[in-house]
């Protein structure tokens, strides 16, 4: 299936539930590189092997569908910090999970990080805040210490993170993903790492009771396309 789409203005974000993946089990499998089922292999729980197989082969036939080319042969380079990128394209593409949802972003020419969370408790929530938030973060937090609150904050500056390729070795408290609520994409501007002010766009959503995620991207987006893997 080859997916139209070259406008860097338009964000894809693909849903994958494990329900729907696992009876593509060998499909999936198939088309993973061999230092892919390595990695799957050196897994110690069978449940987590077989979810890493599902999650990568569902990512590789989803950017098939946007390079035009077969699943198998898509080649992966590696940032510093551990983000991959499709090598030699300007796609962009960042995955996310938790518990049975698997969330893939996806455009062309711009960084993008995706985090989804399934909303639970977590013991000491007013700790974490006060140790990885921003001070009006945590006057945010103060105002509604509720697990959603908790949630909201964390998946946003989570997906920035990503989206920036550094993951969690960058400090959380030194940036602040405090955005108006609302529908649709919020601009939001973030002093980079040297204080630089950088335009960012930022969309919230909720793709299942109990789940909420955040999706980052930089610049300018005014687009957002959904879709199910089971459309591929």
């Amino acid at each position: 299936m080859v997916i139209n789409s070259h406008n860097t203005h338009t964000i894809d974000l693909w849903m994958a539930w494990q329900h729907d993946l696992e009876p593509q089990e060998d499909r999936l499998s198939a088309v993973l590189a061999p230092e892919e089922h390595q990695r799957a292999a050196k897994l110690h729980f069978a449940e987590h092997r077989n979810q890493y197989i599902l999650r990568r082969g569902a990512l590789r036939m989803i950017l098939a569908g946007y390079l035009n080319q077969p699943a198998e042969d898509i080649q992966f380079t590696y940032n510093p910090f551990g983000k991959p990128e499709v090598a030699n394209s300007s796609v962009s593409f960042n995955t996310s999970h938790s518990q049975a949802l698997t969330m893939i972003a996806v455009t062309h020419g711009r960084k993008l990080g995706v985090d989804v969370e399934y909303q639970r408790s977590v013991r000491n929530m007013g700790g974490i805040v006060q140790r990885f938030s921003a001070d009006i973060e945590r006057l945010v937090w103060q105002v509604n210490p509720t697990v959603e609150q908790f949630y909201d904050l964390w998946t946003q500056k989570e997906a920035y993170v990503k989206a920036i390729g550094r993951g969690l070795s960058y400090p959380l408290h030194a940036f602040s993903m405090i955005t108006t609520r609302g529908e649709g994409w919020q601009e939001h501007t973030i002093p980079n790492e040297n204080k630089v002010p950088e335009q960012w766009s930022v969309y919230r959503f909720a793709p299942a009771p109990h789940y909420l995620g955040a999706l980052v991207v930089e610049g300018h987006a005014d687009a957002l396309r959904m879709f199910s893997f089971t459309t591929v």
